[in-house]
């Protein structure tokens, strides 16, 4: 590869072999960012029904590090805040998802399944990918991350090719929905994924 990059940390691999072709510093320790929510958002997938409905009680409010995208009270199924999670990069949806199965239950089976996928120099203190010494891994273990959302979760790879939507809850809120992946159009047969500002 000749190949001019930005970035310092790089891995290119297939997916379906599980084949590296090419690595930059991949076991170098870094914060993984937003791409964190891929993680949460299988977790959520094999934890939660869909098409259940999620009331942003209180507790769940109270909880959220933006209160910008619920609203308190709101109704919303659970397929909708993983749309939101993972096109805008929603904290507040990942959080909602989170507290509903208990904030740190739902941490623990997070670094339960990156434990059991073979990411070994990973750890997660939260579900978003917010920056700290807690929450940390390398291009090694995201690729294990991201075959196991490839070969498990064609629904991400459908949710994550989308435009911007406009998503109304079951209390007849209407969220706009615009991705933060600016790739979406630049690459031809894209499947999806997740971006991280980090």
């Amino acid at each position: 590869f000749d190949l001019a990059l930005e970035s310092n940390i790089v891995l290119i691999g297939n997916l379906e072999t599980g084949h590296i072709l090419y690595q930059k510093n991949a076991d170098q320790k870094t914060n993984a960012g937003s791409i964190t929510k891929l993680l949460s958002a299988g977790v959520a997938l094999e934890n939660i029904d869909i098409n259940n409905v999620i009331t942003i009680n209180d507790t769940i409010y109270s909880n959220l590090p933006a209160k910008a995208d619920l609203v308190l009270g709101e109704r919303i199924k659970v397929i909708d805040l993983i749309k939101m999670a993972l096109i805008m990069s929603s904290n507040d949806a990942i959080n909602a998802l989170a507290n509903h199965l208990g904030y740190y239950d739902f941490l623990n089976m997070m670094n339960s399944k990156a434990n059991e996928l073979g990411m070994y120099n990973s750890h997660f203190d939260n579900p978003v990918g917010f920056d700290s010494e807690g929450n940390y891994s390398n291009a090694l273990d995201l690729f294990q991350l991201a075959k196991y959302i490839y070969n498990n979760f064609p629904i991400i790879g459908e949710i994550t090719t989308s435009k911007a939507i406009t998503i109304t809850s079951e209390s007849n809120i209407k969220h706009l929905v615009v991705p933060t992946n600016l790739i979406i159009d630049e690459l031809e047969n894209f499947w999806g994924g997740k971006t991280g500002t980090t």
